[in-house]
């Protein structure tokens, strides 16, 4: 069977046109990527938080925010 064909089929079951099978699809996995990445972050400054204080934290984040290298800016 091809992609296609699978693509279809499942589509079909799901009650929805292969294209919009598709975009739910693609919807879910960036919505489970964010969700994922929400919780690593959320770790990471717990951590941080372990060995300094709010207002330390947030002003580190701030200055480094702020001085972000051209490459790394939208």
């Amino acid at each position: 069977m091809t992609v296609h064909h699978a693509l279809e089929r499942d589509a079909r079951h799901a009650g929805q046109t292969p294209e919009r099978y598709i975009h739910a699809a693609i919807h879910r996995a960036l919505a489970e990527h964010t969700a994922q990445e929400t919780d690593r972050l959320k770790r990471a400054v717990r951590q941080l938080l372990a060995h300094t204080n709010p207002a330390h934290l947030i002003a580190t984040v701030g200055h480094a925010l702020t001085h972000l290298p051209e490459s790394s800016r939208p």
